[in-house]
């Protein structure tokens, strides 16, 4: 039984660690201006820009969505 609740817990954190909170992609965003205000909302800009295309990857998730224990990230280095 023990080893039955060892296994669903690591599934469990293993599907929820793997979501889609930690990536974040321009291609899922149609105009610019939408990919411009999503992007300003998780870097630190020093300056204007009209558009944006990147992939980015956070494993602690963006926008403060982490739901599981914290791990390295961009933040760190």
């Amino acid at each position: 039984m023990k080893k039955i609740n060892l296994i669903l817990g690591i599934l469990i954190f293993v599907l929820s660690s793997c979501s889609d909170s930690s990536r974040l992609d321009s291609d899922n965003y149609e105009t610019k201006e939408e990919r411009v205000e999503v992007l300003k909302k998780e870097i630190k800009s020093f300056s204007e820009f009209e558009n944006a295309e990147f992939k980015l990857f956070n494993v602690n998730g963006f926008s403060n969505s982490r739901t599981t224990v914290p791990g390295a990230s961009s933040w760190d280095y």
